[in-house]
């Protein structure tokens, strides 16, 4: 048994022709004397053996931590004299290859797990789980083993996709290319200039299909730098355009919205006016009129400024909003209130018309209602009921279903096309766009046009594609009309969309993974550090 138990030298992956002398145990660790077995020693320059010891010295390695403990080797390295007089190299020492480099402090071990940590969590963070694990490094240690990390030439391959991420959002961009055999980062880029991406391309004549988004400098690029390639565009980004336009279509409709929701709220019956002090306004309330009231001052400014002449760059830059929000404003016309959540249901809901045939009898005991209720199969608590019962007492609203907020654009452009419904929604929107497309025929027919180029998708129809471009030129929106304009000036990549296998998708994904990196890194430790994290397996 005890032959079959690995060896002191085995679990520590000690360098061959050395022996444990003595070993003590301090507060700075377990440190390991080791002394070499050998009565020879190689000459580097001459490879001729040499018999004949010049002097000792002792080098102190840090290895990897041995239980929970720093483990520290220190060996009795013997300088040597050279057997050949011949050899430019008159004493040479032993050397401790593979397991430690020349002038090294620490294993070669030790410094791929410093990478490793590093690679995975960081400087900071890295730092703290080497110490809970007994290791002694410094942040700056770890980075430094990350940096170093020797590059290997990127393969080749025949698919690669394309997308940009954010150093400032809205203001400096780079460039992330990704294999999408392996589903590897190939390059990352600091920028996308046009010149730099072509060239890029160049280097690999090998590639046949491109895969990007909508952008222009991407589809220039692949074209100047790799004329053989079939572009793909993204389908996720085509059915992000159509949306996007139906979005800005409904801006213009802000006034139907308000109708459309108005006569879909509950009806609320009429009640004789009382004269009473004007009630306190609690803080959330108060800070929510404050916004409003702030909001409108500046629609206000955006619209007054429209009238005098001035242009959405202008407006733009006075009012410190962005182009898309003046756009947005000035479109609709009318003051674009705040839409907010819709109101969750409660457990007073099916008890409505019996609480008010209690409020109009007199019955404002909120402890008998609430127990009255329960006999009859409540499960709320009291506190419930008779927080609804002081609503009664202070004249407040005695409707327990409260009216349907005003849906934002943004939502209502999503009713219109099947794959953007929230579940959950779908009785309420079909009522809602129905009654829409019966007072303004344009939607019913904008909606028709984004669900035929979604079949357009699905069926891989491509022969259709053409048919969907003059139906959009002859009845659609000038939204859709905009939209479908640039997708026929990039009808190539389109039809391959349509028709191919292949997507942004692994893109988007090491997209979020670097934004992921990005937030670890806290901005810091530049772009080499951020190049070599993105392009490791391990981070």
């Amino acid at each position: 048994m005890d032959n079959a138990m690995p060896s002191l030298k085995t679990l520590l992956q000690l360098p061959c022709g050395w022996q444990s002398s003595r070993q003590d145990v301090s507060s700075d660790g377990i440190t390991l004397h080791l002394r070499a077995k050998r009565k020879t020693a190689l000459c580097p320059e001459c490879l001729k053996r040499s018999k004949s010891v010049h002097s000792c010295r002792r080098r102190r390695i840090q290895h990897l931590p041995c239980s929970g403990q720093a483990l520290w080797l220190v060996f009795a390295v013997r300088h040597w004299y050279c057997s050949n007089p011949a050899c430019s190299r008159k004493i040479f020492a032993e050397s401790l290859a593979p397991f430690a480099g020349a002038r090294q402090q620490s294993s070669q071990a030790l410094q791929n797990l410093q990478r490793q940590l590093g690679l995975i969590a960081g400087g900071e963070a890295g730092r703290r789980a080497a110490t809970a694990a007994g290791l002694r490094s410094s942040a700056d240690t770890l980075l430094r083993r990350v940096i170093n990390i020797p590059e290997t030439k990127p393969l080749g391959t025949p698919h690669v996709g394309i997308d940009e991420w954010a150093w400032h959002r809205g203001h400096r961009y780079g460039t992330l290319i990704v294999n999408l055999d392996t589903h590897r980062p190939l390059v990352l880029l600091p920028g996308r200039d046009q010149r730099t991406l072509a060239a890029w391309f160049r280097k690999y004549p090998e590639i046949q299909v491109v895969s990007r988004d909508r952008g222009g400098i991407y589809a220039k690029a692949a074209r100047e730098g790799a004329p053989q390639a079939r572009q793909v565009a993204d389908r996720w980004h085509l059915l992000k355009n159509i949306g996007d336009a139906l979005e800005r279509m409904m801006y213009r409709h802000m006034p139907l919205i308000r109708l459309v929701a108005g006569e879909l709220s509950p009806k609320k019956s009429p009640e004789p006016e009382r004269v009473q002090p004007a009630p306190y306004i609690r803080r959330p309330e108060r800070l929510k009129q404050q916004t409003h009231n702030k909001r409108h001052q500046r629609w206000v400014e955006v619209i007054t400024l429209h009238k005098n002449g001035c242009g959405l760059r202008q407006i733009s830059r006075t009012t410190g909003l962005s182009r898309v929000t003046v756009r947005r404003w000035l479109q609709s016309g009318t003051f674009p209130e705040m839409s907010t959540r819709p109101r969750k249901p409660s457990l007073l809901d099916p008890w409505h018309e019996w609480l008010e045939e209690q409020r109009e009898s007199g019955n404002h005991n909120g402890s008998q209602i609430w127990r009255e209720m329960v006999a009859k199969g409540f499960t709320g608590s009291e506190t419930t009921v008779r927080d609804e019962v002081a609503k009664w007492r202070k004249g407040e609203s005695t409707s327990v279903t409260a009216p349907a907020r005003l849906p934002s654009a943004s939502r209502v452009s999503r009713w219109l096309v099947p794959w953007r419904i929230i579940r959950g929604e779908e009785n309420y929107a079909s009522r809602f766009i129905g009654l829409m497309c019966e007072k303004e025929p344009q939607l019913k027919i904008a909606q028709q046009l984004a669900l035929d180029f979604y079949r357009i998708l699905k069926t891989k129809n491509k022969q259709q594609l053409s048919r969907w471009f003059s139906n959009v030129s002859k009845s659609g929106p000038v939204e859709l009309q905009r939209v479908a304009a640039g997708m026929e000036a990039d009808a190539a990549a389109i039809c391959e969309a349509i028709t191919s296998r292949w997507s942004n998708g692994v893109v988007e994904g090491h997209v979020n993974r670097l934004k992921m990196l990005k937030r670890q890194m806290c901005g810091r430790a530049g772009f080499e550090l951020l190049r070599r994290r993105v392009m490791s397996p391990l981070a």
